[in-house]
């Protein structure tokens, strides 16, 4: 391919939904057909276990093939069939997730029309919807500089791409400097990315308190604990951002808040000492408590932003330090061990 088409081809791919890792991974694949994961982690400054993750993502996807002998690695689709098979999976989602909208607008639009209306100091109603990147991003910023006392946020999913890490830079190296209080909690899989968790350790270095957890359902920002922001992705559609001032909605919002960062981990801590049977980490308690109440394998990963692969390696890795021949057993020993 060349560099015009690796271009436009990123572009597309990005625009589409695959994170940027995977992204390269993939295009380094048709440009380095026989690379192995060690050599595309050394053209591209990553390190192998980056590699491996998103090939893993990239076969979740159907976006590599095993090749057509044992002995051949694993091989990209075409890019064609790459983006048919991404807006194809992206069309499926956003059924699911609009659904979802539909109801959370609907139950906001009831909560409006049974109070009076009124407008607090930020000269706006008690809940609002913003559309698109650049409204979303200019209402952080102002929020953000006009916070006084506290800024918590959630930050779930997949890692912050390098580019926003930068926007974000100066915002939070300003409010570090007028005293406000900042706590950012994360997702594990965020800060598994080495420019993420550097980030956090620069925040931590502010003075941010830094947790990490291993779900975290919704993108959220408290402001002063009298305004959150969440943050709402759409496939294929620009994001949408629900600010809300009523604090019949702020309150459990804070509540749910202190709740998951009270049950966090501090950013590198020590792990506690174990005793000679290793115990689970906090990802794979989650993990096995999802499973247990249903999910499948495609759904808890979403919700813990790890792939389809990741779930059943861990899950493998589970049933064997339980001596378990099923996951039904699995979950049963986990139990008496009480890890759930």
């Amino acid at each position: 391919m060349s560099d015009t088409s690796n271009t436009m081809g990123e572009q597309v791919l990005t625009a589409l939904g695959l994170d940027t890792i995977c992204v390269q991974v993939y295009l380094t694949m048709h440009s380095a057909p026989e690379a192995d994961a060690e050599q595309i982690a050394e053209r591209l400054g990553l390190q192998t276990p980056e590699v491996v993750d998103a090939l893993d993502e990239l076969s979740d996807l159907t976006l590599v093939r095993p090749g057509l002998s044992p002995a051949q690695k694993l091989r990209p689709v075409s890019i064609e069939r790459a983006i048919h098979t991404l807006i194809r999976q992206q069309s499926e989602q956003l059924k699911i997730q609009s659904g979802s909208l539909t109801m959370l607008q609907s139950a906001m639009k009831e909560l409006l029309a049974s109070r009076p209306g009124r407008e607090d100091s930020f000269g706006h109603a008690d809940v609002e919807t913003l559309t698109g990147g650049e409204p979303i991003q200019s209402l952080i910023e102002r929020l953000i500089l006009r916070a006084t006392e506290s800024i918590w946020s959630a930050i779930p999913g997949r890692p912050i791409s390098p580019q926003l890490l930068e926007v974000a830079r100066p915002f939070d190296e300003e409010v570090s400097q007028r005293g406000v209080i900042g706590r950012s909690l994360y997702q594990n899989s965020v800060l598994a990315d080495r420019r993420n968790l550097d980030y956090a350790r620069w925040l931590g270095g502010l003075g941010v308190e830094i947790r990490s957890t291993p779900v975290i359902p919704i993108r959220t920002i408290i402001v002063d604990r009298s305004v959150a922001a969440i943050l709402y992705p759409q496939p294929q559609l620009p994001p949408e951002m629900f600010v809300i001032r009523e604090p019949a909605l702020v309150i459990p919002l804070i509540e749910l808040y202190e709740m998951s960062w009270a049950a966090a981990k501090p950013l590198d801590a020590p792990n506690p000492k174990q005793s000679e049977e290793k115990g689970p980490t906090p990802q794979e308690v989650a993990l096995l408590r999802l499973l247990a109440s249903g999910s499948t394998d495609e759904a808890a990963g979403k919700k813990l932003g790890i792939s389809v692969r990741t779930v059943r390696r861990i899950m493998a890795d589970l049933m064997e330090r339980l001596e378990a021949s099923s996951r039904f057993e699995a979950g049963h020993k986990a139990t008496q061990r009480s890890w759930l």
